[in-house]
């Protein structure tokens, strides 16, 4: 037999959906960071805003199992947790990523990178690549933090839970191996 938590499952949909526009809203708050350069700059994570675009939900509810989730862009992963220094990532993958992020180069008299000759962005892609393997990306925490944050919002789920269950005690206690015999129930042997 199967019992289904009908309001669990809905809070955690709307949990989740709300944790995705959490998170697409941490991407475009400009957010400032520093590198060991000395350069500091407050702009969003996303400008390109391809890793936002990139988030879903997905859902699946399967007999006694709910899962919900967000996928996105696997480099996301990267930019908020940061990398190691020894990380190779390709210069053509940061080609590409000059192509599709408004940013400028101090040193090009403050030139879009897009604008650049594609020698030139090759240069700089590989420049930039060494830097990463010589150096790491350090982490920006604006998923970790978000979460650990919206994870503290759960704590109510209980009551919900609690709600879900006394709807239908009978499936509920079949569905975790009782019998029900008369107005009592026994496990099931």
């Amino acid at each position: 037999m199967s019992f289904k938590l009908k309001n669990t499952e809905s809070y955690l949909i709307s949990f989740v959906n709300n944790l995705k526009r959490l998170s697409i809203q941490e991407l475009k708050d400009p957010r400032k960071r520093s590198y060991s350069s000395g350069r500091v700059i407050n702009e969003p994570l996303n400008a390109s805003r391809s890793l936002s675009q990139s988030l879903i939900v997905e859902t699946k509810s399967q007999k006694n199992k709910f899962n919900a989730i967000i996928k996105g862009n696997s480099y996301g992963e990267k930019v908020d947790e940061g990398t190691k220094s020894g990380t190779s990532i390709s210069a053509n993958d940061i080609v590409n990523w000059i192509n599709r992020k408004p940013v400028t180069l101090e040193g090009l008299n403050q030139q879009k990178l897009s604008n650049v000759t594609s020698k030139t962005k090759n240069r700089i892609a590989n420049q930039i690549a060494q830097k990463i393997k010589r150096e790491g990306i350090k982490p920006t925490n604006f998923l970790t933090n978000l979460v650990n944050e919206q994870f503290n919002k759960l704590k109510g789920i209980e009551n919900i839970i609690t709600e879900d269950i006394n709807l239908d005690l009978d499936s509920f206690m079949q569905s975790i191996g009782y019998i029900k015999q008369g107005e009592t129930f026994k496990i099931q042997q």
